[in-house]
């Protein structure tokens, strides 16, 4: 008698053959992301910088792809892409392919305070970003015009209260991380003050708080830092966990007995969801250790910006805490921000 062509397989052995073929498509992604990390990177890298040539952002940019490319052994090329706040470039390179080749330089502005106040932004920073590291933290300050009687947070607090709705504080625009700052302030020690957004960045609130139009503002460290210098501004507290070296003299909000208050501006490296994780891990490991080099740290720190790198997931903690804390400061103060 002929044998059948087919015959069923035993149901051991059918379960065993149902086991191998599961395992080999679970195991198929991971094939495939170890692939597309073999040679990586093969051509220049676009690294998209949502801001123009100048600011803050653009020189952390500049002071990092120099040294990257020379790590990875290809040119790491800056694309300043400015509009809508920093939304439009993180909206294009939230849309780029996840291979590897689109890098953004993420500000804690962008991502984490405008989903809280805009709508329709061109992006998800959960959904569509993977974060790689932040970069640096940038520090902020309160500063006053020399003449508001007050050398220190709880002075600004008790004259608040004598001399109610008279102080004013700058920032550089509405829903920004400096004017939350400042309303979280404002709940933490009961202060009353009025804010003055300005929507041309720093230097109009700064040349206004210099002529004494505005009573104090909320700045990155390194913006008044000159002029607190030569007595032109009087610096009433740092909100990081510690001194700035710039200013080693004015005390953090912590040691003026404020707490809850740590509070940062930040810049850090994502890529687009999807990117596979050797990719994400190896510009973690490069970018981490040209940020730490000691040439590149004393660069920094001499801007008054502070080298924090971290792992991916710290950073991602970081953008989903922020994203909670600066939602709950909008809803505590009611704020809305005009598109």
């Amino acid at each position: 008698m002929r044998q059948p062509l087919f015959t069923t397989p035993p149901p051991r052995a059918f379960r065993m053959l149902l086991a191998c073929v599961a395992i080999a498509f679970a195991v198929m992604p991971s094939v495939q992301a170890q692939d597309a990390a073999v040679g990586y990177p093969d051509r220049p890298i676009k690294f998209l910088v949502p801001f123009g040539p100048g600011g803050a952002a653009d020189v952390v940019a500049r002071v990092l792809v120099e040294k990257l490319g020379q790590r990875l052994g290809q040119p790491v090329v800056i694309e300043n892409r400015p509009g809508a706040g920093g939304a439009l470039g993180s909206g294009i390179a939230a849309r780029s392919k996840p291979d590897g080749y689109t890098l953004l330089l993420g500000f804690d502005g962008i991502l984490t305070v405008a989903p809280t106040v805009l709508k329709n932004l061109p992006y998800d920073t959960v959904k569509d970003f993977q974060p790689v590291t932040k970069l640096v933290d940038i520090p902020i300050m309160v500063v006053a015009h020399p003449s508001v009687k007050a050398k220190n947070l709880a002075e600004l607090a008790a004259l608040s209260k004598k001399e109610p709705g008279t102080i004013t504080f700058a920032t550089t625009g509405s829903g920004t991380t400096m004017h939350l700052a400042g309303e979280l302030l404002k709940k933490r020690i009961d202060l009353d003050w009025r804010h003055v957004p300005y929507g041309s960045g720093s230097g109009k609130a700064l040349i206004d708080l210099l002529g004494g139009f505005t009573s104090t503002g909320f700045f990155a460290v390194s913006v008044p830092a000159p002029h607190i210098k030569d007595g032109k501004l009087v610096g009433l507290g740092v909100a990081s966990p510690k001194r700035s070296p710039v200013l080693p003299d004015v005390p953090t909000f912590r040691e003026s007995g404020i707490t809850g208050m740590d509070a940062s501006a930040w810049i850090g490296l994502l890529v687009p969801a999807g990117t596979p994780r050797p990719i994400v891990d190896k510009l973690n490991r490069e970018v981490s250790a040209v940020m730490n080099s000691p040439e590149v740290a004393a660069r920094l720190q001499a801007m008054a910006l502070e080298p924090a790198t971290g792992t991916p997931e710290a950073f991602g903690e970081v953008i989903k805490s922020d994203l909670a804390r600066w939602a709950q400061v909008v809803k505590d103060g009611n704020i809305v921000v005009e598109q």
